[in-house]
């Protein structure tokens, strides 16, 4: 059975002009802030379908769920018909149906706030307008980009303070300023010979695995004299034309066109420049929506799926009649966060280091810098309350200046760990890279932070809190099982060491363990957060031998037992990797959770060295037995041990 609205529904029109004199005159409006309509970028959702004016008037008791349209096609033929409300639903189901399951239960949150309760956001909503056309590539867009740009390099105090190194270039830049001139010659030229000051820009892309033209030992001398523009990719191309003809930039820094692909000297030299290359460019353009580099950075789109809505409502005696303006709270994390290039690792330090990204998504254009989030529906900023995910851990650098304050040394931390965090759950072709393809970004917060970068970590006061990381599921990104690499590159106590998603812990302020010594031997001293040949930690505490006896059911975990198989007690325990499933190990209690809980980590002896000993697991429990047995100072002894 279906709501009142059905398939043969007519669309309920309401007069625009009334519907936007109604918005600027709303009853319910914080006067002192009232913010302008974007006439050219708020929809004309006056044509909403009955099932939707119906939510929207009449005495409504407000409750969790309404009724809307019981079958699916009644509410495509209303999204077809124009209702935009419908569009939008639409939209959201399309996307979270494209892996089909038998029976999948999909609810649509909204929420609603009268304006003088988010006048803050809502004073930033919208000052001019801007056209949005079916193609992304639009002067209107063209014009909007230079307009961020403008604004940023002008009046954003941290974007410009941040940029130090005034008399750096890359190795080697793309010039592109034949472009303008219609010739189309492009070039590969030494950045090293450059003017000083000298403004450029990168490219962030998936790369895919269709081939396309690369730097070469064989064709270096070729590219620098002439790069065909016709043998690009295309995202390539609109790369140039976005940095020749929109901005009347001349330089382009391409990762695999600017480094020696072949050359693993210059792969490591110009990898280890990433944190410089990024930092210093005046902005960085980002493929976001395209899978790979055949797809270019200009979709066509729905306009209307773009522009935020603009609808009566009328709740009677629950709230004055007024006009609502509506968008996806979900605008931002699925038009950045979720979209294919920031799937990809090694753009998550490109994004963090970049002080602009415009980002090029399938729907819209969206653009961040350390100051402003923005996009077309919302050119002068996205509202506070849209779902950014852990875009906020993006901002640390400029937000947080540590110095030698211990207090503010845990925020900063946090914000490293949800970059750690979004790293891990990304996706790495070469394994190999998970060292360098973060190097930069922590070099960065090394450099702010002044504390020794050891192996993914920071030894700043809070090392023991960053020990007690998890794995989460059973699958990497790739969905290839979660694994601990066979090749080494990174000590066992440091995610690092998994291809697999992890979760960072809290802060904490006690814990029953010391660390007595971090020594890190790097392969190349002057890089200390790039590769290692191997990492020691010293640490004082408990161990105890226990052995693991799997349990299932209701109450799944793990019994615990003693040398002479006495019960201790149960933990539940998350290992490494799921070949990790060793019955007998060390347990090292490492801190008490409030709530009487009991945390730690499992280890097993290297096979190295029978002296030290190597991480395999987190454990946590409730179990009294076992906490109170692991206290006993007589049951369990404080040693001196290492963990590699």
């Amino acid at each position: 059975m279906e709501s009142e609205g059905s398939d043969n529904d007519s669309l309920m029109q309401v007069d625009e002009a009334e519907l936007i004199e109604e918005y600027d005159a709303l009853e319910w409006h914080d006067k002192s802030c009232t913010a302008p309509v974007e006439k050219t970028n708020v929809h004309a959702a006056s044509a909403l379908c009955h099932a939707c004016r119906d939510l929207l008037s009449g005495s409504k008791d407000f409750q969790t769920y309404y009724k809307h349209y019981y079958y699916l096609s009644s509410l495509r033929t209303a999204a077809d018909r124009g209702c935009y409300l419908c569009s939008q639903a639409r939209n959201k189901i399309d996307k979270e149906t494209q892996n089909h399951q038998p029976l999948k239960v999909l609810r649509l949150i909204a929420e609603i706030y009268p304006t003088s309760e988010k006048s803050d956001d809502l004073d930033r909503i919208a000052i001019e307008g801007h056209q949005i056309e079916r193609s992304s590539q639009s002067l209107a867009n063209c014009v909007l980009a230079n307009a961020w740009l403008s604004t940023c390099t002008t009046e954003h105090k941290k974007c410009n303070v941040l940029h130090t190194l005034q008399d750096w270039s890359p190795t080697r830049l793309i010039n592109v300023r034949g472009v303008r001139s219609g010739d189309e010659k492009i070039s590969l030229v030494q950045g090293k010979d450059r003017l000083s000051h000298l403004r450029y820009m990168t490219l962030s892309h998936c790369w895919g695995s269709q081939p396309f033209l690369k730097l070469t030992q064989s064709n270096l001398r070729q590219l620098q004299e002439y790069i065909p523009i016709s043998k690009l990719p295309k995202t390539f191309q609109d790369a140039v034309m976005v940095t020749a003809i929109w901005f009347q930039c001349d330089y382009l820094w391409i990762d695999s066109l600017c480094i020696i692909q072949d050359s693993a000297e210059d792969w490591q030299n110009e990898s280890a420049e990433m944190r410089h290359i990024y930092k210093s460019a005046w902005l960085n353009i980002a493929a976001t929506g395209a899978k790979d580099s055949s797809y270019g950075l200009f979709f066509n789109r729905d306009p209307s799926l773009v522009s935020s809505g603009l609808a009566l409502v009328d709740w009677e005696a629950d709230m004055p009649k007024g006009a609502c303006r509506f968008f996806s709270s979900d605008l931002w994390a699925d038009g950045v966060s979720r979209a294919p290039v920031n799937r990809r690792a090694w753009v998550v330090q490109e994004r963090v280091l970049a002080r602009r990204n415009l980002h090029f998504g399938s729907q819209s254009l969206f653009f961040e810098c350390h100051e402003l989030e923005a996009c077309e529906t919302f050119p002068s900023g996205v509202p506070n309350y849209s779902n950014r995910l852990l875009d906020n851990g993006f901002k640390v650098v400029s937000k947080h200046d540590p110095g030698e304050d211990e207090a503010a040394i845990a925020p900063f931390l946090r914000s490293w760990q949800k970059i750690s965090t979004k790293y891990m759950n990304c996706a790495l072709t070469f394994a190999s890279d998970k060292m360098i393809a973060l190097s930069g970004v922590a070099d960065e917060f090394r450099s702010v932070c002044n504390k020794p970068y050891v192996a993914g970590l920071f030894d700043n006061g809070f090392l023991i809190e960053q020990l007690m990381w998890q794995r989460t599921g059973g699958q990497q990104m790739s969905g290839q099982p979660a694994t601990r690499s066979s090749v080494y590159r990174a000590p066992s106590w440091s995610w690092l060491s998994l291809d697999a998603r992890i979760s960072c812990p809290v802060m904490f302020e006690s814990s029953q363990i010391e660390i007595l010594q971090v020594k890190i031997d790097l392969i190349n001293e002057r890089n200390p957060t790039g590769p290692v040949r191997q990492g020691i930690l010293s640490i004082r505490g408990q161990l105890k031998l226990i052995y693991l006896q799997a349990t299932s059911g209701a109450r799944k975990g793990f019994d615990v037992t003693d040398e002479v198989g006495a019960r201790i007690g149960r933990m539940r325990v998350n290992f490494d990797t799921e070949s990790d499933k060793e019955i007998q190990v060390y347990c090292m209690p490492v801190r008490m959770i409030p709530g009487d809980m009991l945390e730690g980590l499992l280890l097993l002896p290297s096979k190295r060295s029978h002296t030290e000993l190597t991480r395999v697991a987190y454990f946590d429990s409730k179990d009294t037995g076992l906490i109170e047995h692991l206290a006993q100072t007589q049951a369990v002894e404080t040693v001196d041990f290492k963990i590699v």
